[in-house]
């Protein structure tokens, strides 16, 4: 597999951030290492919301996929969640996952996740040992 990403991000008033971002992918699928590829377009909306403890980054993101082999759109995945830090060295993820997927013995998959994020994996402003507040 080969993939590449290209993103944009757009600061929007209110502590608001829209993220766009484009990953196409060649795969080489099947026996016979047919070339296929993908095209990923996600749009994500987040908003850090921090105490003095603790940072909160509540997001939503859309992901169509765009598949070669049928040529069409066949998944499509959403998911609604938050980030939560207490300090650089403590974090976890947490959302609800929907994927609808056309080609898949499992057309509707739904997932609940909470994610540990590892040490230092994001560094949170204001929450970091030694950064100005």
């Amino acid at each position: 597999m080969a993939l590449a990403e290209l993103h944009l991000r757009n600061p929007l008033k209110g502590s608001i951030l829209v993220s766009h971002r484009l990953r196409p992918e060649a795969r080489w699928i099947g026996d016979d290492q047919d070339l296929s590829y993908r095209l990923r377009y996600r749009l994500m909306i987040e908003r850090e919301i921090s105490g003095k403890a603790v940072s909160w980054v509540p997001y939503v993101n859309v992901e169509p996929y765009y598949d070669s082999r049928p040529e069409t759109v066949n998944r499509v995945r959403a998911i609604g969640g938050t980030t939560v830090a207490w300090s650089s060295w403590y974090m976890f993820e947490c959302n609800f996952t929907y994927q609808y997927d056309s080609w898949s013995s499992v057309t509707h998959l739904y997932a609940l996740n909470i994610i540990p994020v590892p040490a230092n994996a994001g560094r949170i402003p204001g929450l970091d040992p030694g950064s100005p507040s």
